[in-house]
């Protein structure tokens, strides 16, 4: 099974585990309340309320965060769901994508100039966090096989047929023309 494919079904297992549980604490919470005279005279009924509504808030705010987090790092299709291998790195899918073939045209012999050009573009244009710095980039770069030794300057390493070749992905990408590469980042609905 591929990564992707186990992260979408310990998701879904994730996501059946926490409406079971959910549905067993409102269960009980309906219960105690049913069978509890609540008295605003007695103070273990007043801090109980509070507990619970603490306890609602806390469970809510979780849950919004993993709700958050799965839609940050995921994009869906008809087809199925998308998942960005590198969440510190990339805004989203596509930002990995466009990565992925940009990285394509990149020359053996000019990789340092290539791979700061990628960088510093694609930054600029919010695919990649505008707080991953150099070192973060060329650690990610290195986790990939790819190993330079710093970055150059936008303006140091860019070139008309960059700039074009650029342009011309991120208008595919953006018309949704521009197709996965790896079958293996793709969860396809069940």
């Amino acid at each position: 099974m591929s990564h992707a494919g186990f992260l979408w079904l310990k998701t879904k297992r994730m996501k059946k585990d926490y409406q079971q549980k959910l549905f067993h604490k409102v269960r009980e919470i309906e219960a105690i309340i049913n069978d509890w005279k609540l008295d605003e005279s007695d103070d273990k009924s007043l801090h109980f309320i509070d507990l619970l509504i603490s306890y609602t808030e806390h469970f809510n705010k979780l849950l919004e965060e993993a709700i958050h987090l799965f839609r940050k790092n995921a994009e869906h299709t008809e087809t199925g769901t998308y998942i960005n291998p590198y969440p510190r790195i990339f805004i989203n899918y596509s930002g990995f994508l466009l990565f992925e073939h940009l990285k394509n045209d990149v020359r053996e012999e000019y990789k340092l100039a290539d791979y700061s050009f990628i960088y510093r573009r694609m930054q600029k244009d919010g695919f990649i966090f505008k707080n991953v710095a150099d070192t973060e980039f060329r650690d990610f770069l290195l986790s990939i096989s790819v190993e330079i030794e710093k970055t150059k300057l936008l303006d140091y390493c860019k070139t008309k047929l960059k700039e074009k070749n650029y342009l011309a992905k991120k208008s595919l990408l953006q018309f949704g023309l521009l197709k996965g590469l790896f079958h293996t980042l793709k969860v396809t609905k069940p």
